[in-house]
Formats: C-alpha cells, structure tokens, sequence
C-alpha cells in the first residue's frame, strides 16, 4: 500500500504586487500599469493630442487612413480644438483626444492646459456616462511635465472637481515606473 504523504502547511504567502494596488482618491479608483498589462476593462482611452491632431500613434494611423476632414467629422465636437479641451471620439472604447499640446508654441504645453484637460475628462466621465478610463501621465510623453507633477495636478482634479461617480481609472505608465508612480499617489493622496 502506498503511502500518502502528508502535507504540510506552506510559509509561503501570496504578495500582492503593485499591478494589483489600488490608490482611492473620492469615489477614484487609480491603478498604475503599463500598457500590456491592463488592470480592468475600459469604456474610454484618454489620449495625448495637439491643437492640429497631428501627435501620437493613434491618430497619425487614422489621419493617414483617411483625410484628416473626416477623421474630424468622427469627433463629437467639430470646432477647432482648443488647448485644454477634449474631444470625443465614438467608438468601444471611445478615445478622449485631450488637447494638452499646440504646436505653434514655444514651450508646446502647458501645466494648465492639462488641468483643463484632466477637468473636462472628469466632467465627460460625469455626462457620457464613463466608468473606466485608461489615460497616460498626460503631458509627458510629447512634453516636458514631469510625471511627479502630473499625479500632483491629478490629484488636485479629483479632489477640486470629483466625479460624482465612481469611477476607475488606469494610468498607462512604463513597467519600470509603476512603483515609484504609486508611491507618489500615496503621498499626494494624503495631503
């Protein structure tokens, strides 16, 4: 007969990873993660734009596509896109073109710009209604805002001009940064 082996209770733990950290600020729920990895399903894509809609891989795709005339016929919005606004692209997921950049000036961006930004994507997250939004750190690919001072403009949207329902949102950020993005939510959180 042979013999069953008992088992013994493992020391070993499952540790959470910052993949699966949640920071709450109001009724958000942030988690960090690159772009391979997302945490939940999204309604919405927050993209990275200028005032002629020329940045990113994402639209140069579309506007080579087509004609830029009706690519912009897509768009919810048709006036000319002024620094700080958003416009709104149908779809699943719809992509919020957040006009953070105008090429013609010198320096492209502006830290308030992207605060206008950050609060009209909370006031669509409001009105359409968007319950998960992936974003990268706005400004920072293309400009020169640092990350840190991304999450601190964040932060003062959410906690100045919440949303009035929950919502999660994921920021889009390079595997090697995760930690450390985390960690300064935490504080910001905090203050």
């Amino acid at each position: 007969m042979a013999r069953m082996a008992t088992r013994r209770p493992s020391n070993l733990r499952l540790i959470r990873g910052d993949l699966d950290r949640v920071v709450r600020i109001g009724h958000t729920r942030i988690q960090v993660a690159p772009q391979d990895r997302p945490p939940f399903n999204v309604n919405a894509l927050a993209v990275e734009q200028d005032t002629a809609l020329v940045l990113g891989e994402d639209s140069m795709e579309l506007a080579t596509s087509r004609p830029t005339t009706e690519f912009k016929s897509d768009l919810e919005h048709l006036s000319e896109p002024l620094p700080g606004s958003v416009l709104v692209k149908r779809g699943t997921p719809k992509r919020l073109y957040a006009i953070v950049h105008d090429l013609e000036q010198d320096p492209s961006i502006r830290q308030e710009w992207v605060v206008k930004a950050l609060h009209n994507i909370m006031r669509l997250a409001d009105r359409q209604p968007l319950h998960a939004i992936a974003m990268p750190l706005l400004g920072t690919r293309y400009g020169q805002l640092e990350q840190r001072r991304f999450l601190e403009l964040l932060c003062y949207i959410l906690t100045k001009y919440p949303p009035s329902s929950p919502l999660k949102l994921w920021l889009i950020a390079p595997r090697y940064d995760v930690h450390e993005l985390l960690e300064v939510l935490e504080l910001f959180r905090c203050r």
